[in-house]
């Protein structure tokens, strides 16, 4: 059981520490309603989707603190898979990775269909758990609550 905590802390501490080298900033933000994409689209055109922009997460963060809530869910998120439960995908919330300035990384979210894509995996990164998305997606509408109303 040490053995199993201890795994846990230092996987936990290494994603930290990857993501303080990676990303500057984090932040979610509410897209257009007018025009939807053929996401993902490219991250220098991405920009002009987005409407609305809250950051939640600033580095630096001392390495001794808990993981940041986003992180560790986008994570579990990525290790769940990205496939959509249903086939609508129209995303109209992200969350986007700064670094210097720039767009790196950005997780669709359609909370339509529940589903999420990050632009860095292919578009069939296949769903191991119908349950676990679920409570990810309820875990990212308090987060997405966040951001004032349109």
């Amino acid at each position: 059981m040490k053995k199993a905590i201890g795994l846990f802390l230092a996987l936990s501490f290494s994603i930290f520490c990857k993501a303080q080298d990676d990303y500057d900033s984090i932040t979610i933000s509410r897209f257009v309603d007018r025009f939807v994409p053929n996401w993902p689209v490219d991250n220098a055109d991405y920009r002009e989707y987005i409407r609305q922009e809250k950051t939640i997460w600033i580095k630096p963060v001392h390495p001794k603190k808990v993981l940041p809530d986003i992180l560790r869910l986008t994570n579990e998120i990525r290790s769940n898979g990205s496939e959509a439960i249903n086939r609508c995908f129209v995303p109209r919330h992200s969350v986007n990775y700064y670094k210097d300035g720039r767009i790196v990384l950005y997780l669709l979210v359609c909370f339509q269909c529940d589903g999420l894509l990050f632009t860095d995996t292919a578009k069939r990164n296949y769903l191991v758990s119908r349950d676990v998305r679920l409570k990810q997606m309820a875990e990212l509408k308090t987060i997405f609550k966040e951001l004032p109303a349109q």
